[in-house]
């Protein structure tokens, strides 16, 4: 009777997917609420070696300088502006801008935005135009909507019809929204689950969150 073959090991994950994963369990605590969090949900504030605070969204820098976290929301932020020294104790520098750091990574986030945004209109996952949008939503794809800041409420509406489908007001009037998706002027554009576009909508989310 011939053995058994055994069961082929199970392939190791890619060193970035596994990086990724310990980086979604690690726990860290804001230095504002002095609560825990997954570290994947918070900002992190470092001091570079030349004795200057900086901001990143990723921990790509982690070994260079002291590090805090911080929740990227409205209130947490503005309590850092409002309280400096919190930030410059945890750094162990002499003083801290606050408000700048937290400019930046508004700016940081506006950034990323943009480029799913762009990633997702050539990957195909954007449905833009009054018909392709609702077409979109009542088949059920949207999984939500990006409107121009110049859209009209009417507008939104229309598309959205009963769903319960979120809807983001983006910085650009309807010119600029269709030029970023490489179309003429759109008012409102449906995001179709999948791809770069769930990128796109968890990067909406942080930017919405930081107020």
């Amino acid at each position: 009777m011939n053995p058994k073959t055994p069961a082929p090991a199970p392939s190791p994950k890619p060193k970035h997917a596994a990086r990724k994963e310990a980086q979604a369990l690690a726990m860290r605590t804001c230095v504002v609420t002095r609560e825990a969090h997954p570290q994947s949900e918070l900002l992190r504030l470092f001091a570079g070696p030349d004795g200057s605070a900086y901001v990143e969204w990723t921990s790509k820098h982690k070994d260079e300088g002291r590090g805090a976290w911080v929740l990227p929301t409205a209130a947490a932020l503005n309590t850092l502006v409002a309280e400096p020294r919190r930030l410059a104790r945890a750094l162990k520098l002499p003083e801290v801008d606050t408000a700048a750091l937290v400019d930046r990574a508004r700016a940081l986030a506006a950034a990323r935005v943009a480029d799913f945004l762009s990633l997702s209109a050539r990957s195909g996952r954007l449905a833009s135009g009054a018909d392709a949008a609702t077409g979109a939503v009542r088949a059920g794809e949207a999984r939500a909507l990006l409107a121009a800041v110049d859209a009209s409420t009417s507008s939104i509406d229309d598309i959205r019809g009963a769903r319960d489908i979120p809807v983001y007001t983006l910085p650009f009037d309807k010119e600029e929204l269709g030029r970023r998706i490489g179309k003429g002027a759109r008012a409102v554009v449906a995001v179709r689950a999948g791809g770069p576009a769930k990128e796109l909508v968890a990067w909406l989310d942080r930017q919405r969150a930081l107020g």
